[in-house]
């Protein structure tokens, strides 16, 4: 019987596992558990965000990731063991190969390679994603591939599929919209609406979350911009829908200073290149992975900002379908877990 392999990523809101080229599972890492000695889990993913706000007496609502690395050590082996076994039952023999940011610590690696040894798997494999992110960006023909797909950007020069200089930064915030919504509902007391709201006008933010109205599709990107936007909610006190108009410099910090530090490590990058690289690059341009909604008001941010031409990879899965596809690849796997080095 062939050796079954999956590839695992998580970060601060999911836990995923891609495995015999598809997608097998992606949930919310969120857990709640028992206040004990020896925890026990009371639920997990949707059921624990959903116990969230009403936890009784003995309960506590876990996030078991930070990052790329493991924030609570008891609650992500409960939630390894418990989806690991719901997909591969007792086949503890399965090749687990774990992507992880490039920024993680030899503690937390040891740590995440720990927390799936003590669920009853030996075969662990850490992948850091630079390597990934180079082999991607050689298949598409670029030398500077950025990952935007969490709160850690990855920025990797590369040649050849291989490595040349790699960077992350945490940018501190990964859902914008969310974001937005808890600064306005704080600034003008309103709370989300209950319900789809009719927009008033074409440059409209609702906050609700079924809303079609993306939030970063009315924003300006020039922080001198007074253009107005209606943004409806509900009244806190009267619990009536409530529109106000706010301007876009008001909100251009909290929208764009985060991206503003992924500038700042690009152009560091790329200082230290050679006039040939530098070259290259500005003939080829950036490749960006991330999640589709976001990206591409991200890529039209930075190339006001850098001029780069830019090439989008709209793909939530690509890196861990990528990774998969290339497990039977004996020399990046080699490179990668870095015996090639």
């Amino acid at each position: 019987m062939a050796t079954k392999k999956a590839v695992i990523a998580f970060d601060d809101d999911h836990f995923i596992v891609y495995g015999e080229d598809k997608l097998l599972l992606s949930v919310p890492a969120a857990v709640v558990r028992k206040k004990s000695a020896s925890p026990v889990a009371v639920a997990f993913g949707s059921d624990a965000l959903n116990m969230r706000d009403d936890l009784t007496e003995g309960l506590m609502f876990s996030r078991p990731f930070k990052g790329n690395t493991i924030a609570d050590l008891p609650a992500a082996k409960l939630m390894i063991r418990y989806y690991l076994k719901k997909l591969f039952g007792n086949f503890t023999s399965v090749e687990l190969y774990i992507l992880v940011s490039s920024g993680i610590s030899s503690i937390g690696r040891s740590k995440t390679e720990q927390a799936f040894i003590s669920c009853g798997y030996k075969n662990i494999y850490i992948v850091e994603r630079p390597y990934l992110l180079a082999k991607i960006a050689q298949q598409k023909g670029f030398d500077l591939a950025v990952d935007l797909e969490g709160r850690t950007v990855e920025v990797v020069l590369c040649e050849d599929g291989k490595v040349v200089q790699a960077h992350s930064i945490n940018i501190g915030v990964k859902d914008v919209e969310a974001a937005v919504t808890e600064e306005l509902c704080a600034k003008y007391e309103l709370s989300p609406c209950l319900k789809k709201t009719e927009s008033t006008g074409e440059r409209c933010i609702v906050l609700n979350t079924f809303s079609e109205v993306p939030v970063l599709s009315c924003f300006s990107l020039s922080e001198d911009d007074y253009i107005a936007v209606d943004v409806i909610g509900l009244d806190i006190i009267s619990g009536e829908n409530k529109t106000v108009t706010v301007r876009y410099k008001e909100l251009y910090p909290l929208v764009v200073r985060p991206y503003e530090k992924t500038v700042e490590l690009l152009t560091a990058l790329l200082m230290g290149c050679s006039e040939k690289t530098v070259g290259e690059i500005i003939r080829k341009g950036v490749l960006y992975l991330g999640e589709p909604t976001k990206i591409n008001w991200f890529c039209e941010y930075m190339y006001r900002i850098t001029k780069l031409p830019a090439c989008t990879v709209n793909a939530t899965f690509s890196q861990v379908k990528t990774l998969y596809g290339l497990l039977g690849d004996s020399d990046f796997m080699a490179y990668a877990l870095g015996f090639g080095k």
